[in-house]
């Protein structure tokens, strides 16, 4: 089992969902579970008062979107290399997203949140299965700028 991390920098935002990181299973059967969300505002090219919200969502990824690829970073060097497939700053969404989002909190430009819990009591990704993925997604109240983590681990 390896424990893994994502991050997207500097993701622009609007005023509608898009996805500043997602990541899936590569194959049917990889299993993973995400314990970590972190979204701040990266404070530099917005007004201290706009308003983000934070968003993750089990998703299909049915249609993958287009994104950067992210390499998921090993937190022990020696790990083997994560099987799950990974994107940062999306400018197409992926489909399909749960319309019932697992995570949902606000925060301002010049702060941000974080959500986290133990091993056991995260999100559960299961490669094969409906909603195998999940978007660490932001909609904002004026466009700004947000920084994203995310943390999982794989078992096998």
């Amino acid at each position: 089992m390896g424990k893994f991390a994502i991050a997207a920098s500097a993701f622009t935002t609007t005023t509608a969902l898009t996805t500043a990181i997602g990541y899936a299973p590569n194959a049917a059967g990889e299993v993973g579970e995400a314990v970590e969300f972190i979204m701040t505002g990266s404070g530099t090219t917005a007004a201290a008062d706009t308003q983000h919200r934070c968003n993750v969502a089990m998703c299909t990824f049915a249609t993958t979107g287009v994104s950067t690829t992210a390499t998921p970073e090993p937190f022990h060097q020696g790990a083997r290399a994560s099987q799950f497939i990974a994107g940062t700053a999306f400018t197409t969404e992926p489909t399909v997203y749960s319309s019932m989002p697992s995570i949902v909190f606000g925060f301002n430009q010049r702060g941000g949140m974080r959500w986290a819990v133990p091993l056991g009591e995260g999100l559960h990704m299961v490669g094969g299965f409906d909603d195998e993925g999940l978007g660490q997604r932001v909609i904002s109240q004026a466009a700004g700028v947000v920084d994203a983590t995310s943390h999982f681990w794989e078992q096998g």
